[in-house]
């Protein structure tokens, strides 16, 4: 949350604005739910599909939600494998037994 309202300050956006405009950067995502109980909550939310947030923005709210190498992230990887890629799924499934032997 802070570096959401520290994104939202520095670009003088709200924090519900930068948060849908940064969830519509990642590519696996069609579409977000947004939540709004007045007309101008509606309006803001509305308008995060014209923002365009800059690299240095979107890496520092990628850095704050990065998932930690355990569960669940491990598990996220390997079900978002490049099945096609022999090389890519046996790196993940390579990686997920490690961390599974190490518990």
């Amino acid at each position: 949350m802070r570096s959401t309202a520290s994104v939202a300050g520095a670009t003088g956006l709200s924090v519900a604005r930068v948060a849908l405009a940064w969830r519509s950067t990642r590519p696996f995502v069609t579409s977000v739910i947004i939540g709004a109980k007045t007309r101008e909550q509606l309006d803001d939310n509305l308008a995060a599909a014209d923002v365009t947030l800059s690299p240095e923005h979107v890496e520092q709210l990628d850095e704050a939600s990065a998932l930690s190498p355990g569960y669940p992230g491990w598990m996220l990887e390997w079900q978002n494998r490049d099945v096609r890629g022999v090389a890519g799924g046996q790196m993940v499934m390579d990686r997920a037994l490690q961390h599974l032997a190490k518990k």
